[in-house]
């Protein structure tokens, strides 16, 4: 029989205030509750599993680490909590093993981190859409044609100095504007 340890987050490393948990818990309990019930194919099953895992998440926060993303470490507890809930049924009904569940927790984390990229992606055209011409011809040749600031400053008559410049400039401008639009993404998550 292996020893199990707890792990608690150092003295040193940044914690959770319970507020900044539940706005957490708020944006990921619909991906918690996809995969619980990816693993006990009964819907209230999965839900009294949900709560269960709550439950465990708020009164363990100070073993979280919040310098880390939050959904591997709820989808860590959830699985923590659906094997105990097998293990107390006995052997009836049992769909996944330990492996299969480790395994599906980890392709859950990587579909969530996934959703984030997509919108940033989708704000970077948006905002990319709303630059001037001029602004967007320097992007094009700097990023897509892979050109240096000395190239496109011989093909344009301009100084290299003020190519590079102006491309700090428009990287600043997106840099605002995208996270103008993760803000308001925010706002409407929570």
């Amino acid at each position: 029989m292996s020893q199990r340890t707890v792990q608690t987050v150092p003295p040193d490393q940044p914690t959770m205030d319970s507020s900044e948990l539940a706005r957490e818990w708020s944006r990921s309990q619909n991906a918690i509750l996809s995969f619980i019930g990816s693993l006990v194919h009964d819907f209230a099953e999965a839900e009294e599993l949900l709560q269960e895992t709550a439950a465990q998440v708020f009164e363990h926060v100070h073993r979280y680490d919040s310098s880390r993303p939050f959904l591997p470490y709820a989808f860590g507890v959830a699985r923590n909590v659906v094997l105990l809930h097998q293990r107390k049924r006995g052997h009836h009904r049992v769909i996944f093993d330990q492996e299969a569940i480790e395994i599906l927790a980890v392709a859950f984390a990587d579909l969530e981190a996934e959703q984030p990229r997509e919108f940033e992606r989708k704000a970077l055209v948006n905002c990319y859409k709303k630059l001037p011409a001029q602004s967007k011809k320097l992007c094009r040749l700097r990023y897509e044609e892979d050109l240096s600031p000395g190239e496109i400053a011989r093909r344009m008559g301009a100084v290299p100095g003020s190519i590079r410049s102006s491309l700090s400039r428009i990287r600043d401008q997106l840099k605002i504007c995208i996270e103008q639009q993760l803000l308001k993404r925010g706002g409407r998550d929570e």
